[in-house]
């Protein structure tokens, strides 16, 4: 999605087991650099890629098709 994010098809922030495919863990502490993940756990995007997401059905191409919402 954007290079300031890691490729987390094994890893998640939010310290979930099973290699993030499940929820977090309560009273397990997230990683320290949670910004970097796609992933909150097995299930959750972290903010910033939701902001990417928005901002690219706002104004950008591919994400929210056929149109995005300045062409409606």
């Amino acid at each position: 999605m954007d290079s300031f994010l890691k490729n987390s098809h094994n890893k998640s922030a939010g310290m979930s087991h099973e290699n993030g495919a499940s929820g977090c863990i309560p009273g397990l502490a997230p990683c320290l650099n949670t910004d970097e993940y796609y992933f909150w756990d097995g299930f959750h995007l972290i903010e910033a890629v939701y902001s990417v997401i928005a901002a690219r059905c706002v104004s950008g191409t591919g994400v929210c098709i056929p149109m995005n919402i300045q062409e409606l």
